[in-house]
């Protein structure tokens, strides 16, 4: 399902709308010289630690709402179908309640899922700010 603006494969919400208008913002304003893709991984990790400094939450399990395109880093896609699925579940869930809640549900799992989570947000992000002109 694909929503005004999104991204095919998932649904995008409002939390994520909010999180890559803040994320651009942040960008825009701290980048320098800095590579566009260099500074949204920054960022995305400035909003993961925040999670991970938290206390510890109970996340509940993200569900993909049609199909998910892949967007794994190597050592994922290299590991188990299980593995990639629940990665690939995460970042859905970031793409419909946005990047907050899904670190919550990542950190949860892990920090094996954490880092999965974080580098295969980074890759889906950009296309999605490449997709809305937000990047170069």
């Amino acid at each position: 399902m694909v929503q005004e603006g999104g991204t095919p494969g998932f649904e995008v919400g409002k939390a994520i709308e909010q999180d890559i208008e803040r994320l651009h913002k942040e960008i825009t304003e701290k980048r320098g010289d800095m590579p566009e893709k260099e500074a949204l991984h920054e960022a995305v990790k400035e909003t993961i630690s925040a999670v991970q400094s938290a206390a510890p939450t109970q996340g509940q399990q993200a569900t993909p709402q049609g199909t998910v395109s892949r967007v794994l880093p190597n050592y994922v896609i290299r590991d188990s179908k299980e593995i990639q699925l629940a990665v690939e579940k995460l970042i859905a869930h970031a793409f419909q309640h946005g990047i907050t809640k899904a670190a919550q549900e990542a950190k949860g799992q892990g920090a094996f899922f954490l880092d999965a989570f974080h580098d295969a947000l980074v890759d889906k992000l950009y296309e999605e700010f490449k997709k809305r002109k937000l990047f170069t």
